[in-house]
């Protein structure tokens, strides 16, 4: 049988003010099964919208697609399209681009390619930094790169153009801030912490984690946090946090690039003052892998929401990110909780089937698992982060959780009330 449209009064009371009453910023980590697909939109009281961006596109355009048309009414066109490394769980989505099915202004990618070799003019600027050369074990797939170059030729696709000379340094990308749109007097931005290796470090400086003998796709990921006023979210790709095999760890560097970007926070009320590197949320790193989202860069945000996106086909998450987000605390213990309000909030996607426990004593946490039960492979579940852009934002953080399936049925998942800046 289906749920109700929207399942609890509380549920429709918060989707029917916010929806009419404020604008609001909108992160749709989308089910797209074993991948990654993450939406950020901009809309104004109206519900109109005022920007929109997409970083990855998952293993599949028919997942990303399918969502799209059920629950984006302005489906197809972006401002920017970002992939954040060649892998195709990250890529597949994002060859709707050469067909016209998703358009966008700008792409950014991690480069070291051109397309001197495809037929489309100087539309598409080819600059790219000189020391993103890709490793020799690597392949960029060709169906990618002529999907963008037929972006560029028929639907005005551009590079957004981070690096502007030909001999401009990968490690310029580093703390670059790509504008998103100004709502009022709250700047929404994405700034970049890391790229090819090369990861934001303590006192802002730039430090090379590159190791040649480590060559997985991996590495190259770019990773951003969006801000919006005192809203602060992390979102890494495939990004590592252990030197093992063919992968290198950029965590463990990027937890003191953290600090230096947000040097204090304190938790509602000023119970806890300056907690450095906090972050309000993130998504989880290569799908919760073992390889990925350390102890201590998952410690030293405490972070308020953690969404993991598929894993699945790999038996992902792992169970020692589990017993890490278990471990964490969050910035912010509200003595009295209303209806719907919570501590923390962990949500999976697209799990490996385990019924994991993360439960902490003094925590309320709410738990959920995007696709766990077998009799609805067909109800892929979307996890909507909801963050009210009204003037409170400039020193206080709170934002919504929402569950949504391919067919836009709703489930409102718990309330949150992160930090406060000083």
């Amino acid at each position: 049988m289906k749920p109700k449209k929207i399942v609890f009064l509380f549920a429709l009371l918060v989707s029917v003010y916010f929806n009419l009453f404020s604008q609001k910023l909108e992160i749709h980590h989308i089910n797209v099964h074993d991948g990654d697909a993450t939406v950020i939109r901009v809309l104004n009281k109206q519900n109109t919208l005022l920007a929109k961006i997409l970083i990855d596109g998952g293993v599949s355009k028919d997942y990303l697609m399918r969502y799209l048309k059920t629950n984006i009414d302005d489906a197809y066109k972006f401002k920017y399209v970002i992939l954040s490394h060649y892998h195709n769980d990250h890529y597949n989505g994002l060859l709707a681009l050469g067909d016209g099915n998703i358009q966008a202004n700008y792409l950014i990618d991690p480069g070291g390619y051109t397309l001197s070799n495809k037929d489309c003019g100087s539309k598409f600027n080819n600059i790219q930094p000189k020391d993103t050369t890709c490793p020799s074990t690597w392949i960029i797939n060709d169906k990618y790169k002529d999907a963008i170059a037929n972006a560029a030729k028929i639907y005005s696709l551009k590079r957004y153009q981070v690096m502007n000379f030909p001999d401009s340094l990968v490690k310029e990308m580093i703390k670059t801030e790509i504008p998103v749109i100004s709502v009022g007097s709250i700047n929404i931005k994405l700034t970049c912490v890391a790229a090819w290796g090369y990861t934001l470090g303590d006192s802002g400086d730039i430090v090379d984690n590159w190791d040649d003998r480590r060559t997985s796709k991996n590495n190259a990921s770019l990773a951003f946090v969006l801000e919006a006023g005192a809203f602060r979210y992390f979102l890494g790709g495939d990004l590592g946090g252990e030197d093992y095999g063919s992968y290198i760890d950029q965590e463990t560097t990027l937890v003191e690039g953290l600090r230096y970007l947000y040097p204090k926070a304190e938790s509602y009320g000023g119970g806890v003052h300056n907690s450095p590197g906090h972050l309000c949320g993130f998504k989880a790193n290569h799908h919760g892998s073992k390889r990925s989202n350390n102890r201590a860069f998952v410690g030293s945000m405490r972070a308020t929401l953690c969404v993991t996106s598929g894993g699945s086909k790999h038996g992902l998450p792992c169970l020692d990110f589990i017993s890490y987000l278990q471990e964490s605390s969050p910035i912010t213990i509200l003595s009295s909780k209303g209806l719907g309000q919570f501590d923390q909030g962990y949500y999976f996607t697209y799990p490996d089937p385990y019924d994991y426990n993360l439960t902490k004593p003094g925590l309320k946490r709410k738990i959920d698992y995007g696709n766990i039960n077998p009799d609805e492979k067909d109800q892929a579940w979307s996890y909507v982060i909801t963050v009210p852009l009204n003037l409170s934002l400039k020193n206080t953080s709170q934002f919504y959780v929402k569950r949504i399936d391919n067919d836009g049925y709703v489930w409102q998942m718990g309330e949150f009330k992160c930090h406060q800046e000083y």
